[in-house]
């Protein structure tokens, strides 16, 4: 038996699932790094602290086919640009695949909206 996409969002559940995954991997970077008493990620920390929550409750809705990811998408898309631009300062590896999977998020949020 064929259904149909389970889903419209397809490439937005991937982006958004992306996203908090390396979200997750720069947070845990930045606490490391807190933790020694370097404060450098401070902000890093906050920013991508939320972006992680964001992109998980849009994953969520996404994947379900929620009514809400339209109206969530542009939250998601300010606070991936937040985060990008707060990773682009920072050479380390983690802060640069964040700051990619935040910009890929970012575009399809702003797609959506569009």
């Amino acid at each position: 038996m064929h259904h149909g996409p389970a889903t419209p969002y397809g490439d937005l559940v991937a982006s958004a699932s992306a996203c908090a995954s390396a979200g997750a991997v720069c947070l845990t970077h930045c606490l490391q790094s807190l933790a020694t008493g370097d404060t450098e990620l401070a902000r890093c920390a906050a920013l991508v602290r939320d972006l992680v929550s964001a992109c998980t409750a849009l994953r969520d809705l996404a994947a379900s086919g929620s009514p809400y990811v339209k109206a969530l998408a542009p939250v998601v898309s300010t606070i991936c640009r937040d985060c990008e631009a707060e990773c682009r300062k920072h050479a380390h590896p983690e802060c640069q695949a964040c700051e990619k999977s935040c910009a890929d998020c970012r575009r399809l949020c702003e797609k959506l909206a569009a």
